[in-house]
């Protein structure tokens, strides 16, 4: 189970990775049937989501406690300032001159970005813990990128189904290039990827980034030789948009199972199995691009849509789901442009 200010993730079907030592803290956390919490760090008592009133000592100097959270978060920092935990007001907390535990609840989770993964252990949890220090600038770039993405995949679909024939306009491409260069960078060069514990998950980012820069140079071939060599009636851009998004999902939320997993996938099927419907080409390159879209089609189902559920059982009536919606919308798009056509 992970615990992150943005929604909790749970799942029975996914294999967590070898999680990088230097990425996160860890500590014990015992289940106990009367604590009135999630769970209860031996060490020091301190409650893990406590579920009544939560009293905090009257000082959070980590200086007398044992509490490895606190710590942690109280440490001096370089600049030889300590760091706080929760500090905000009418959270309901309440202050006691001899209590000697601090307990983590909501307003810790939020007040330091914190993530929380944990792991069941023989007679309780295994908590790895993390305070995220993902910049608010990197977060307000992607946000806007991904509203114009989405916008795009609008005027996209509108253009293939009316004049499939329309030029793609250069801020397109330049968005869609800065998306996948912060993400890249921030996986590659910073070393994000070791916030991202699922197995299934670091699968699918590679085919999915490798999918993208091979689309990308792809389109931009195409639009070189459109003005002379105007290509076929198919969407030429949807599918990239939305592995652009999937992966910008996946650095914001260091996960798949996200809200926005099966509403892509599913852009993404309609596109392939549409561009299936209305293909006709005998390049070479464009078959092995069309097989590289039922590739990635496949790999989205099996590596994120099945695996974003609670068992193998309603993973896969989902992934069935999708997959009948993509057939469905696909065979109607092409047979309203197959019908414009003979018009």
């Amino acid at each position: 189970m992970r615990l992150t200010p943005r929604g909790l993730q749970f799942s029975t079907v996914d294999t967590l990775r070898a999680l990088a030592a230097d990425a996160w803290r860890t500590f014990d956390c015992a289940l106990t049937a009367d604590a009135g919490a999630l769970c209860a760090e031996p060490a020091s008592g301190m409650l893990l989501m406590p579920t009544q009133d939560v009293v905090v000592p009257d000082t959070t100097h980590a200086d007398a406690f044992a509490n490895s959270y606190l710590r942690a978060v109280t440490a001096r920092g370089p600049d030889g300032v300590r760091g706080s935990p929760c500090t905000r007001a009418h959270t309901g907390r309440r202050q006691a001159v001899n209590d000697t535990t601090y307990d983590f609840s909501l307003c810790d989770l939020l007040d330091n970005n914190a993530d929380l993964l944990l792991v069941p252990r023989p007679g309780g949890l295994r908590v790895h813990w993390r305070a995220d220090p993902t910049d608010a600038a990197l977060l307000v770039v992607l946000g806007l990128v991904s509203i114009y993405l989405v916008s795009c995949i609008a005027q996209n679909v509108v253009a293939t189904l009316q004049d499939p024939r329309a030029p793609v306009p250069l801020s397109q491409r330049v968005a869609t290039a800065l998306a996948l260069a912060l993400v890249l960078w921030s996986f590659g060069m910073r070393g994000d990827l070791d916030y991202v514990v699922v197995a299934a998950d670091v699968v699918l980012f590679a085919h999915l980034a490798a999918y993208a820069l091979l689309e990308l140079a792809y389109q931009a071939c195409v639009d070189a030789a459109r003005a002379s060599a105007p290509r076929s009636a198919f969407a030429s851009s949807i599918a990239l948009l939305a592995a652009t998004l999937l992966l910008i999902t996946l650095r914001l939320h260091y996960t798949f199972d996200n809200p926005y997993l099966a509403v892509l996938t599913t852009i993404f099927g309609v596109r392939t199995t549409y561009k299936l419907f209305v293909f006709d080409s005998r390049r070479a390159l464009d078959h092995a691009m069309h097989a590289a879209d039922v590739f990635v089609f496949c790999s989205l189902l099996g590596n994120g849509v099945l695996r974003a559920d609670v068992d193998h059982f309603e993973g896969t009536l989902s992934a069935v789901l999708v997959t009948v919606v993509a057939l469905f919308a696909g065979g109607l798009l092409a047979a309203y442009r197959r019908g414009l056509d003979a018009v």
